[in-house]
C-alpha cells in the first residue's frame, strides 16, 4: 500500500471532475481502490463521478461498498445524502445527513453548515417547513454561512 500514491490518485480524480472528465475520475478512483479498498475518499470520488454520468444505481452501490468498509466515514454518508437528495429521496437523505452530522467533528464548521443546509432542504422537501427553519437556524448558530443564511431567508419567505 502506497498512501502517497492513493492520495495522489484521489487528487487527480477530483481534478478530473473539475473539468467534467467523469470517466477519468472513475479511473483514478479505481486505481486508488486497487491499492486500498478501504480508502473512503476514493469511494466517494467514484460515487460522485458515477452519479454525474447518470449511473445512480452504480453510484449508490459504490457508496454502500465504501460504507461497508468504513461505516464511520462522514464523507461517505455526506456523499450518499447528496445522491439521495438528487433523487428526491428526502427521508433517506435526511437519515444519511444525520449520520454524517453525528460523525463530523465540530471543528469542521463549513462542512457542518453544508450538511445543515442539506438537512433543511430535505425537511422542506418532506413538507416540514417549520423544522427546516429550525435546522437552518441551528446551522447558522454554528457557522455563519452565506448559503445557509439564504436558505433560511427563503424558508422564512415561504412560511411567513
Amino acid at each position: 500500500m502506497s498512501y502517497p500514491h492513493i492520495r495522489r490518485q484521489v487528487r487527480l480524480g477530483f481534478l478530473a471532475m473539475e473539468t467534467q472528465a467523469w470517466a477519468g475520475a472513475i479511473g483514478h478512483a479505481r486505481e486508488a481502490l486497487l491499492r486500498d479498498e478501504r480508502h473512503a475518499p476514493a469511494h466517494a470520488l467514484k460515487a460522485v463521478a458515477l452519479d454525474r454520468l447518470g449511473l445512480t444505481d452504480e453510484a449508490l452501490h459504490a457508496i454502500d461498498l465504501g460504507l461497508g468498509l468504513q461505516p464511520r466515514s462522514a464523507d461517505l454518508h455526506h456523499t450518499q445524502a447528496l445522491i439521495l437528495f438528487g433523487l428526491s429521496r428526502y427521508e433517506q437523505c435526511l437519515q444519511a445527513t444525520n449520520r454524517a452530522l453525528s460523525l463530523l467533528h465540530r471543528r469542521a464548521p463549513r462542512r457542518r453548515s453544508h450538511l445543515y443546509g442539506l438537512k433543511a432542504a430535505c425537511l422542506w422537501g418532506l413538507g416540514r417547513g417549520a423544522e427546516a427553519r429550525e435546522i437552518a437556524a441551528l446551522g447558522l448558530s454554528e457557522a455563519p454561512d452565506p448559503q445557509l443564511r439564504e436558505i433560511l431567508r427563503d424558508i422564512h419567505r415561504y412560511l411567513d
